[in-house]
């Protein structure tokens, strides 16, 4: 099986030769620390480079089974985390404005994935800070120009951060988008 794997992020193409793309968003921010080096990735985590067998490309989503419902159910109650709340990962879609806040107003008009309403009125339960759900928080974890090593780099991490102050059942995780 062929895949695609890495050791260490590459700089971004924006970035200035010797500088790396954190002090690059940093600049004139101080919440985010420049880093000398990428840590290095486990090699050994592979991506398939195309779907498994008996899946065509651009097949209809899997269904999910009762046997698949009651393990997520499972490991959301073994989680402790709450489970009509949700972390954001990422970087710059992830904090971008436009990016999932327009699910907290009124004006939706869903069309074809009405559908959906079901699971947005599920997590708008929840005022995560006293105002917005998860669909609007900025998060701790996400930041312009971030390489993926990010949310895990400093003490106190980014991620540790955003999951110590909510308390998510789940994560919504965009890195290298």
């Amino acid at each position: 099986m062929g895949g695609l794997g890495c050791t260490q992020a590459p700089p971004l193409p924006s970035d200035p030769p010797g500088r790396t793309a954190a002090a690059s968003a940093s600049a004139g921010r101080s919440e985010v620390a420049p880093e000398a080096e990428a840590p290095r990735v486990d090699a050994s985590v592979v991506l398939p480079a195309r779907p498994p067998a008996g899946v065509a490309s651009g097949a209809a989503p899997l269904a999910l089974t009762p046997g698949m419902v009651e393990r997520f159910r499972g490991m959301i109650e073994r989680s402790g985390g709450r489970p009509e709340v949700f972390a954001k990962v990422g970087d710059s879609i992830t904090i971008s404005g436009a990016f999932l806040r327009c699910l907290e107003g009124n004006d939706l008009r869903w069309g074809a994935h009405e559908r959906l309403a079901e699971a947005r009125d599920f997590f708008m339960k929840t005022r995560v800070d006293g105002r917005h759900t998860s669909f609007g928080r900025d998060t701790l974890a996400a930041r312009v120009g971030w390489r993926t090593f990010r949310v895990l780099k400093g003490v106190p991490q980014p991620l540790a951060q955003e999951l110590d102050a909510l308390r998510p059942a789940w994560a919504l995780v965009l890195l290298g988008t």
